[in-house]
């Protein structure tokens, strides 16, 4: 179920999936302004 693999996620990357989600966005958002 999804919270089987929200679960897994978390522990795998210590962040939530949406949380993760963010990051990746912020990384991209970072490289355009360089």
């Amino acid at each position: 179920s999804k919270s089987t693999f929200y679960k897994a996620f978390k522990e795998i990357t210590k962040v939530t999936p949406t949380e993760y989600i963010k990051k990746i966005e912020n990384s991209k958002e970072s490289d355009k302004s360089e």
